[in-house]
């Protein structure tokens, strides 16, 4: 379960290695909205998005030994860039299983981030199953884009954030806060 105990936990991990990105609001979408809206930028976050929170968070969390062998993900895009740009941060092999038909893009920045690429066929291939074979043919360690706690709560610390960046917030924090000692509880 996610609690706020491994988001603090992750925001000490990744403290100093992420941006600390703003949050704005726009007259014109909020007229166009009806009410007030609020954007944490995290499109200025170091390799572009939100997703290298939780691949630093993962990344960091291994064992000498997991680092050793390397890690291996699946993307297209985000998340390819953000383990790229964490494993070679943490001095571990980062190989990325994208679709061949990725955007160019893309590709480029997960390479120039020093991430080995095998493509795979997305019309006959599942991207998952690709990648867990590699894991097990080289005995790398997986670092999925989404369902595990590690990633998640490294990503989490982007609302987290969000919650502390303006005062209007407060009741918001709180909230969370009574609704995570809650469920930890139980």
């Amino acid at each position: 379960m996610l609690t706020v105990d491994l988001i603090n936990e992750a925001r000490e991990r990744i403290s100093g290695r992420v941006h600390r990105t703003p949050v704005v609001t726009s007259r014109l979408f909020n007229e166009a909205a009806g009410k007030q809206v609020f954007f944490k930028c995290e499109n200025l976050q170091r390799a572009g998005a939100f997703k290298i929170r939780g691949a630093t968070n993962k990344i960091l969390s291994l064992t000498p030994d997991e680092k050793s062998r390397g890690i291996v993900a699946f993307s297209s895009g985000n998340h390819a860039q953000a383990v790229a740009l964490a494993g070679r941060e943490a001095g571990v092999r980062v190989v990325v299983a994208m679709p061949d038909d990725a955007p160019k893009a893309k590709v480029a920045a997960t390479r120039a981030y020093g991430a080995e690429i095998i493509f795979y066929d997305r019309q006959k291939e599942d991207r998952e199953e690709f990648a867990l074979n590699l894991a097990e043919g080289e005995q790398l360690v997986m670092v999925p884009p989404y369902d595990d706690l590690l990633i998640l709560a490294g990503q989490a610390t982007c609302g987290w954030e969000f919650l502390e960046d303006d005062p209007r917030f407060a009741v918001s924090r709180l909230s969370l806060k009574l609704l995570t000692t809650r469920a930890s509880r139980s």
